[in-house]
Parts: C-alpha cells; structure tokens; sequence
C-alpha cells in the first residue's frame, strides 16, 4: 500500500502534471481510477484534484462540436477511445466524470464518421498515419452529396458522388485551438476521388522534431495552402486574431480566415457547382506577396501546360487546374538538395516517398483557381 501511495503522491504533484495534453488527460484518469479502487480517507485529495483535472481535461480537448483539438483526425479516434474509458469510472461509483464524458462520446463518434474517407480510412491529415481505419456508415453509398459543416470548429467536410469526380471527399481545415500537434496547414484544403489523394498532405514521418524530413512536413511547403512568405507563428497566444471559419449555404461558400502569417489571409471555396465537377478557390491576403502550395498524392502526375493551366491525372481521374497570371510557377517533385524545392510524403513512420507540389507566386494579392473534372477528352484541347 505504501507503494501504491507513494505513486499517488507523485501523480497528484502538479510538477509532474502535463495539464491540457493527452498526457494530463491519461495522467488524470489513471490517478482518479487508483484512488477510487482504493477507498481509504488518505486518498480522499487525490480524488478531487484527479476529479477536478479530468473535467478540464475533457473539456479543453474537445470543442463543443465534439472535435479534438490536437490537429489530426488519428487523434480524433485515439481520443474517443479514451472518453469510452471513462465509461468504466461508473461501475467504480464515479458518476460525474463518466456522464461528462458520455456527452461528448456521440458528438466525438459523429464528427469522426464526418471525416473519414468514403474508403473506411481517415485522411492522413496532420500526425495522422496512412491506412488508419477510421468509422464509416451506410450513408456514404450516396449519388449526390452531403456537408458537414464544423466550421466552429475549425472543418468543413463535403462528401458524395457524380459522374465527373466519381466518388469525392472534399475538406477545408482552418483551426488553431492547440499548439501540440501543430502544423502549418491554416486553410488547408484536402481533395480524394475514388481511392486517390489528389490534394494532400506530407504525413508524419517522424516525432523527432530536430530531423529536417519532419520539419519540412509540419511545414507550410507539405500542405496545400496559401501563404504570405511572413514567419508562420504556431503559438496560439501570439496570433493577432484567431482563426475563423463559416458557410454561406445559399451561395455554396465555404469561407476561412487566418492569421498565422501575422497578417490576414483568406480562403474562399466555391462548392456551388461541385455536382458538374467544378469549385473554384479564391485566395488573397492583406499584404503582399501571395503564394499558393498545391500538395500532390503520391500517384498523381501533373503537367504544366500554357501558361495559366496544369494538367492532373490520377488513375481515371482527369482535373484541368486553371490559375491566372502569375509571376512563376515552379513543379517540384522528390528530394532536392535545398529541402524548400523537394516535395514528399509519408504513409508509414520513418519512410518517406516522393510526391509532386506546385508554387504558384501570384501576381497580385488576389487569386481565383478553377478546378474542373472531367475524362480525357474534355482536356486533349489543351496538351
């Protein structure tokens, strides 16, 4: 026993509490089970302050939508997992912890059905691993399609199917509510049709944030945003204003703002049109330059053609991405010895593979890319 309380006495020392992480949430919930299995008065302490730090804990790491607020959706499940944990704190006779944690549990479970892929995997957005299996229902066998709008949260999710994208996965992300996890993908835009990521993500590669594989892919480089060439701030408490996100339903606008860069930069999708295979993103900043990074799935192959077109096939799936006047355009693709012109992914922790990207430097502070689907035919005018 005096081991046990030796333990407890360590646990409950706020020195070696990692608050507002899944550490401190883990560290909570494992020192609230301890001294409720032992119901001796010594423990009576550790009980409220394991009680009081697992409420906060709850409570800061899911938004009110029921969204984790650690930046990927591996988290999203590795989380509800843990609120079903709590579930067992009510045969112990803790009642108050595990009915808060119930309430999150539905709200958690329908928010990671809203981002897995119509595959069953979720996309391997942020920390998030290649083929982590996800939650998927019937649903998703659909002919039109579905929004999810979480843009309190900080996502936006469009899924369904039609003749020109087949079956589509279409995601907007703009949040900034932790700095754990955090990568640089403020407005980040996410695109898979039948089986393939046409916009994408680097992945994780690795936790060792001193590689300079794994600090180019938390980058900006490894996502596909814009960007004003400002030093990217990744400290919450230091952004002039947070980040915000909305839907203009009756437009078929999804509208995001940022401030990482320091100053103001903009997001708008045009999803009006996106049965007929075609939305358009519009992006501009307060202060120029603006630069646009399109982050490639490892099997697409791109061609630029003229000058304000490129050319995207994956598989059967063909996309005419046109952008207008630009100062450059530049396609990178593999390892390069200037790290800032390489471009690869990675599915499986410490392996990396290549990729394609494309930098567009904008000629103005305002830009309006259309993508538009269709089969090969629609598109052999241009090549």
């Amino acid at each position: 026993m005096k081991l046990i309380t030796e333990h407890i006495e360590w646990l409950s020392d706020s020195n070696n509490y990692s608050k507002y992480t899944n550490h401190g949430f883990d560290q909570s919930m494992i020192l609230l089970t301890i001294s409720i299995m032992f119901n001796i008065d010594e423990l009576e302490l550790p009980r409220l302050v394991s009680r009081q730090r697992l409420e906060e804990e709850i409570k800061f790491a899911f938004t009110d939508e029921g969204v984790h607020k650690e930046n990927s959706p591996g988290y999203q499940k590795f989380m509800l997992g843990r609120l079903k944990q709590l579930r067992l704190l009510n045969s112990l006779g803790e009642q108050l912890v595990s009915q808060l944690a119930e309430s999150y549990i539905e709200k958690a479970e329908k928010f990671l059905i809203a981002i897995t892929l119509p595959s069953g995997y979720l996309p391997m957005i942020g920390d998030t691993r290649g083929e982590e299996e996800g939650l998927v229902t019937n649903e998703d066998n659909r002919l039109e399609y579905v929004t999810y709008d979480y843009s309190k949260s900080g996502y936006f999710i469009v899924k369904g199917k039609n003749t020109k994208l087949g079956s589509f996965y279409l995601l907007l992300k703009n949040c900034h509510d932790s700095n754990y996890h955090r990568h640089d993908d403020d407005l980040m835009l996410y695109l898979w049709c039948n089986g393939e990521v046409i916009l994408g993500d680097g992945g994780l590669y690795s936790h060792d944030e001193k590689l300079k594989v794994r600090k180019f892919l938390r980058s900006h480089l490894a996502h596909s945003v814009p960007f004003n060439g400002n030093k990217i701030e990744r400290d919450r408490d230091k952004l002039i204003e947070s980040p915000k996100m909305s839907f203009d339903k009756d437009n078929g606008l999804i509208v995001g703002e940022s401030y990482t860069n320091g100053n103001k930069i903009s997001r708008t999708v045009n999803i009006e049109n996106i049965e007929k295979g075609i939305f358009i993103v519009n992006d501009q900043v307060d202060n120029f330059p603006l630069y646009i990074n399109h982050y490639f799935g490892k099997n697409a192959e791109i061609r630029i053609i003229k000058r304000n077109n490129a050319l995207i096939n994956i598989g059967s799936v063909f996309c005419n991405m046109k952008y207008p006047s630009t100062k450059s355009v530049n396609l990178y693709k593999g390892n390069n010895k200037n790290i800032r012109e390489s471009s690869f992914l990675s599915e499986k922790y410490g392996e990396k593979m290549e990729n394609m990207r494309i930098l567009i430097s904008s000629s103005s502070s305002l830009s309006e890319i259309t993508f538009t689907f269709g089969d090969y035919n629609n598109f052999i005018d241009l090549i």
